[in-house]
């Protein structure tokens, strides 16, 4: 699977072979849900196969309602850790923004199954 970024979407690249999924990019879609839908069952999917899972994540800008959706990613993901599988996140951020810091922190926080690392990115 692959989303091409759009001005209000980040690209979002799926490779089922090695388990890695990455984000970036900025995303306040007009409506999370139905851009996220398919990203959730994708997930869902890969779980089933029983591999080691990579996210990786680098995102300038997020709203509400795609946090919340990525909640969700994230809850599937640590339900899967939670069974014993490899699952790891990689939450990269400009070292000016503190905000994304802080949403990585706060994520790290919610879903302790799953092995986070934050990774400043130089500006």
């Amino acid at each position: 699977m692959y989303i091409k970024a759009s001005d209000r979407t980040p690209e979002v690249k799926f490779d089922q072979h090695l388990g890695e999924v990455s984000f970036s990019g900025e995303s306040y879609p007009e409506n999370a849900f139905n851009f996220y839908k398919p990203i959730i069952a994708k997930f869902k999917e890969l779980c089933q196969a029983g591999k080691p899972l990579v996210l990786k994540f680098e995102l300038v800008y997020i709203n509400s309602s795609s946090l919340g959706m990525l909640k969700n990613i994230l809850n599937e993901i640590d339900l899967y850790a939670q069974q014993g599988f490899s699952v790891s996140v990689l939450w990269q951020y400009y070292e000016d923004d503190d905000g994304m810091r802080e949403f990585g922190e706060d994520l790290q926080d919610l879903f302790p199954a799953i092995a986070f690392k934050l990774l400043t990115i130089e500006s």
